[in-house]
């Protein structure tokens, strides 16, 4: 009796450390740059914006008057409307650390697209 307790308890013990070893995974951290991007993305904000201003401000345009995380969310939720551009800009309802993310995002995009000029 004694002995198939004993190994009862040892191979829950060895199965509960497999199982365990299994479930832990590495937790992947994004940096606010990241976050920023997959917000971006998930709200499909490059469809209208990476469109040289045909059909919405391009970002260097929206990023010179929203540096501020709190007054960038506050336009996301009530877009301002305009009519240069065909259509109006759907809100976008995130949170203000959302906000500072996907503007941290754009800065750094930005700053990767825009090249050093040559020196001759």
């Amino acid at each position: 009796m004694r002995k198939s307790v004993l190994l009862s308890m040892i191979f829950l013990l060895v199965a509960n450390v497999a199982f365990s070893q299994v479930k832990a995974k590495k937790a992947v951290v994004l940096d606010d740059s990241e976050k920023g991007k997959v917000l971006v993305q998930k709200h499909n904000c490059v469809a209208c914006h990476s469109s040289k201003g045909v059909v919405a401000p391009e970002f260097k345009a929206v990023l010179g008057k929203y540096t501020d995380a709190d007054k960038f969310q506050k336009m996301l939720a009530k877009p301002p409307k305009s009519g240069k551009f065909p259509g109006a800009m759907p809100p976008v309802v995130i949170s203000k650390a959302e906000a500072k993310s996907m503007l941290t995002f754009l800065q750094n995009d930005l700053k990767k697209s825009v090249k050093a000029p040559v020196k001759k």
